[in-house]
């Protein structure tokens, strides 16, 4: 082969190394798809609940951390406040709810949407299904 062939074949193979290797990015590792986050922050109702009974849930958070205050009555037992404590990290929620007339209530659950929360509450050994949207 002629010195000036053997030259640009060269020249042409070490450009098209270069283009490749800059296609491919700079190495920064994976970058595919971010995980989706929802914010928690609202009132939250509760539903499915049988007539007469109601619970409402107004949280805010920060990092992981859960706070807030909501409401309840129930049928032909009352109503009152509660306080809430907890921990999300989407979509994992892990909530405790403490009545104003003393039981204290858990939560585990996950947002199945921006505005659903699905899961279980356990009072007292006892489980049950338990949705919330806002």
């Amino acid at each position: 082969m002629k010195p000036l062939l053997r030259h640009l074949r060269h020249l042409f193979l070490i450009s098209c190394s270069a283009l490749l290797v800059s296609a491919c990015g700079g190495g920064g590792g994976y970058s595919g798809p971010s995980t989706p986050s929802v914010a928690i922050d609202g009132t939250w109702k509760a539903s499915g609940m049988v007539v007469g009974s109601s619970l409402t849930l107004v949280l805010t958070s920060q990092n992981a951390a859960v706070s807030g205050t909501g409401t309840y009555s129930r049928e032909a037992g009352g109503s009152g406040t509660l306080t809430i404590t907890g921990t999300y990290t989407y979509p994992q929620v892990a909530l405790t709810f403490v009545f104003d007339n003393g039981p204290t209530e858990t939560y585990a659950g996950s947002l199945s949407s921006a505005n659903q929360m699905d899961g279980t509450a356990t009072t007292a050994g006892t489980t049950s299904s338990l949705s919330f949207t806002r």
